[in-house]
This record gives C-alpha cells, sequence and structure tokens, in this order.
C-alpha cells in the first residue's frame, strides 16, 4: 500500500513572477518557498501547490506534453462554506481576477471559475 504524506499539485507557466503576482493575490498570502524557477503554495496541511516556469522544467515540454499549456486542467478548492464561498468570490470581483464562470449551481457543488495568467482554471466550490 502507498503511503503519500503530502500532494503539490504543479501548473507549468510562462512567467514565473507574473503568476507569482497572481496566486499571491489569489491566495491572499506568500508562497512558502520561491526562486526564479519554482514557487509553492501551502493550500493545506497535505496539499501544496506549485508553480514551475515552462523553461526549466525536467524533462523539458514538448508540444505533445500533457499540460503544456494551459486550459487543460484545473485546481478545484472546496471551501467550508456559503459564507467563505461569498467572500472568495468577492475577493476575486474586487482584485479583477479574470472570472471564467459565474457562480452556478453544478451536479458536485455551487461553483465559480478564475482563469490564471497561462489559462489555467482555479475553481472554487462549496457542498451542497
Amino acid at each position: 500500500m502507498m503511503s503519500v504524506l503530502r500532494s503539490t499539485v504543479v501548473f507549468y507557466v510562462a512567467d514565473i513572477e507574473k503568476s507569482q503576482s497572481f496566486y499571491n493575490t489569489l491566495f491572499g498570502c506568500e508562497p512558502i518557498q520561491a526562486s526564479n524557477e519554482f514557487v509553492l503554495y501551502l493550500v493545506h496541511d497535505s496539499l501544496s501547490f506549485g508553480l514551475w516556469k515552462q523553461s526549466a522544467v525536467i524533462p523539458p515540454i514538448t508540444p505533445t506534453s500533457a499540460l503544456s499549456s494551459g486550459s487543460q486542467g484545473e485546481l478545484c478548492l472546496f471551501v467550508a462554506d456559503q459564507h467563505t464561498f461569498q467572500q472568495t468570490y468577492q475577493h476575486c470581483l474586487i482584485h479583477d481576477i479574470s472570472l471564467i464562470q459565474e457562480p452556478a449551481v453544478m451536479d458536485f457543488a455551487t461553483a465559480f471559475t478564475v482563469s490564471d495568467p497561462d489559462g489555467y482554471r482555479i475553481r472554487y466550490a462549496v457542498g451542497k
């Protein structure tokens, strides 16, 4: 049986500084680690989220690599309750974060979706 201590979701980004600025604003916090090629945020005790400069990814990204460009996946973040969901939505509006889906009731939750500078989707959701 595999025993995983922590998981990290990583997006490959074109401009690490621009993406770090975006996620600092979106998450409302600074990363726990940052360099010229990689940035890491702690989302939860067992989940971290990284940004890796595309030109520094090893092995190198090829045009046929999965996730070689944005919008082929998303990070879905579930929040605790409706109040937190509304606060998060308002935070995105106030900071002019690119909204690509207004809050909507979906099969799995109520959710809204924003887009980062590389076209990746970040979906915030609250359970039904």
